[in-house]
């Protein structure tokens, strides 16, 4: 990619490196140092699928369901036949219970892991 050179007013031109130009080792040092990082917090963090468990059960189907449902009916409401709208008043309520339920699991298994006296670094003995 070229750029003209305007602010000095001779001319110049400036050349400018574009995304695939960069240095493949820093993006391999990168994808590495997440990999890496990735696994050790998923191997020295106890509990770490019960804690995966509570963010993914409390936000998972509010992002995926609800908010887009609400969204539906707040912006489109004219636009929307009866039948979408029944069945975005019935998506809202069922999602939200079974978010509840799922954090509900999510937090009542990280109660039984931590009293059954594990360390939480795998299956219990």
């Amino acid at each position: 990619m070229v750029l003209v050179g305007r602010a000095t007013g001779r001319g110049r031109s400036a050349t400018a490196r574009s995304a695939s130009e960069h240095c493949r080792w820093r993006w391999l040092l990168a994808s590495a140092f997440v990999v890496t990082y990735s696994w050790l917090v998923s191997m020295f963090l106890p509990y770490f699928s019960s804690l995966v468990g509570i963010v993914a059960s409390s936000t998972y189907l509010v992002c995926a369901y609800t908010l887009p449902c609400w969204f539906a009916l707040k912006l489109l409401r004219g636009s929307m036949w009866r039948s979408e709208l029944w069945l975005c008043h019935l998506i809202i309520p069922v999602s939200l219970l079974l978010s509840c339920a799922g954090l509900f699991s999510s937090v009542s298994s990280l109660i039984q892991d931590i009293r059954s006296g594990g360390s939480g670094f795998g299956p219990p003995v």
